[in-house]
């Protein structure tokens, strides 16, 4: 079934953006790059930010989705953990700086759709697998799941801002990584320890 015009835009969008930036991308260039008149683009995206925005939303439907599937596979809790920190890495290390820093300058707000979603989505998909991770052993039985989530949406959200990826002086899946080994060395037992290494 062939894409449509819409999904077109985005796909090409989404590379190009994502790997250079948007700012200095213009409508001309996309246009160009997916053979269409600037009118039909413009009747899909009233705008750039309008297009960035879209980005972002499809990106988040396509992150809740695989989260989707890692939490219904048959499998433990460590491959479930292994699954989402993948799939996390993975989608971050698929953005480029200059994508952040125009994100950062430009468009801050289109920013809140993946502040939002990571709001609801942490404690919505990491509660039940906390708990899981308790009675399968993985996690200490004295840690409250709860609290590890609440720990884990303060992380994400005050570190990988857009304001504050820039001045890291690391990539975003980096700092990812290190936010999650710190609270998840901290609270996986040792049968964790070694089958997660």
């Amino acid at each position: 079934m062939p894409a449509s015009t819409e999904g077109r835009i985005l796909d090409a969008a989404e590379r190009i953006f994502l790997s250079r930036g948007f700012h200095r991308v213009s409508m001309d260039e996309l246009a160009r790059e997916l053979a269409m008149s600037k009118k039909t683009l413009y009747a899909h995206f009233a705008s750039k930010d309008d297009l960035v925005a879209g980005i972002m939303r499809r990106r988040v439907q396509r992150v809740d989705a695989e989260f989707r599937a890692v939490l219904a596979m048959e499998a433990g809790f460590d491959a479930k953990v292994r699954g989402l920190m993948l799939g996390m890495q993975r989608r971050l290390g698929e953005v480029s700086p200059a994508f952040i820093e125009d994100l950062r300058r430009y468009t801050p707000e289109v920013f809140r759709i993946v502040e939002e979603y990571r709001a609801q989505a942490i404690p919505k998909y990491l509660g039940g697998l906390l708990e899981e991770g308790i009675r399968e052993g993985f996690i200490r039985e004295d840690v409250k799941p709860v609290m590890v989530v609440r720990m884990l949406v303060a992380c994400v959200q005050g570190i990988l801002r857009v304001d504050n990826m820039m001045t890291l002086d690391m990539p975003p899946v980096q700092a990812l990584d290190t936010i999650l080994r710190v609270i998840f060395q901290g609270v996986f037992t040792e049968k964790a320890r070694e089958v997660l290494k």
